[in-house]
């Protein structure tokens, strides 16, 4: 959005809607409502056009009510405070390892156990693997921690 004007320095003689909601730095769907509301005055339509705009007047009213938390029609409004983009720091990278704990762990083994036939929920897998590796599969091989799941599995469905 553009660098919104102070009611000092609006000087165009007529705003589109679309031009005051930004001078407001509200959307036009929020300046709709607060325009029947009776916080902000509402624009002028074109006779010919049928178009909405806002003369000089209004736009330096409005934006004063804007400013000063009142409304329209003689009334109090707080505006929440306006946002200003805060820069953030990069997050610490995420480390590529993965652990047994994560959901895409044992969304992988869910599914390499479904291609070999057996059908167990994300809850029976978790268990097995919180059974037959207490202390995490960090050190096991893929294919054993595979191995030893579906063996589980198996004998606890029969």
């Amino acid at each position: 959005m553009p660098v919104p004007r102070t009611p000092e320095t609006a000087t165009k003689t007529v705003v589109s809607f679309r031009e005051m909601a930004e001078l407001l730095r509200l959307s036009r769907s929020r300046l709709y409502q607060l325009i029947d509301q009776g916080v902000f005055e509402p624009p002028i339509f074109d006779v010919r056009t049928k178009r909405p705009f806002f003369p000089e007047e209004v736009q330096r009213r409005n934006l004063l009510c804007r400013q000063t938390n009142t409304t329209a029609n003689g009334g109090f409004y707080c505006f929440n405070r306006i946002r200003v983009p805060e820069t953030q720091p990069n997050p610490a990278p995420r480390s590529s390892r993965r652990t047994s704990s994560t959901p895409e762990v044992h969304a992988e083994l869910l599914a390499e156990l479904n291609a070999l036939g057996v059908t167990s929920t994300a809850q029976q897998v978790t268990e097995a693997v919180r059974q037959l590796y207490p202390a995490g599969t960090q050190s096991v091989d893929g294919s054993e921690v595979l191995r030893a799941v579906y063996r589980s599995l198996r004998r606890s469905s029969t």
